[in-house]
């Protein structure tokens, strides 16, 4: 056998340093996103739920980008059911609805509250989610 045979063609050696390269570059990418998003699972202010893949977190308020974010007992963007005898209006969806980039005050939930004051709005979005889950949070809540 000469040496020539033994050693590996170059073309072999370029895919194994390819994939190494993009087996590194993936580690960093997640270890960044892990680091950057700190307690977020998909966006600030929601964790993983085992049935729906995430939720709001429940009682939390946060700033972000100088826009107030606030949740109820419940995990849902509006304030805390207070009457079950009132008629309520659901309000369900991703983020355009949640109202993600405005303050509590900005959203679609708080100016339907103050125009119907015998209704409650209760807003029940979460960001990232898709009618399959707004079905589950429906029928869960």
């Amino acid at each position: 056998m000469t040496s020539a045979s033994r050693t590996r063609s170059p073309r072999k050696n370029l895919g194994c340093r390819l994939f190494i390269s993009l087996a590194f570059a993936l580690i960093l990418i997640e270890v960044y996103s892990w680091n950057a998003s700190k307690d977020a699972w998909i966006s600030p202010g929601t964790q993983f739920d085992r049935e729906l893949g995430w939720v709001n977190v429940p009682d939390r308020s946060f700033v972000q980008e100088g826009k107030i974010f606030s949740t109820d007992s419940l995990g849902f963007r509006s304030k805390e059911m207070l009457s079950s005898q009132e008629k309520n209006i659901l309000i369900l969806g991703d983020s355009v609805a949640y109202g993600l980039g405005v303050s509590d005050n900005e959203t679609v939930s708080h100016y339907l509250n103050n125009i119907l004051e015998d209704h409650q709005v209760l807003n029940l979005a979460v960001p990232g989610y898709g009618i399959g889950q707004d079905y589950l949070t429906l029928k869960k809540h």
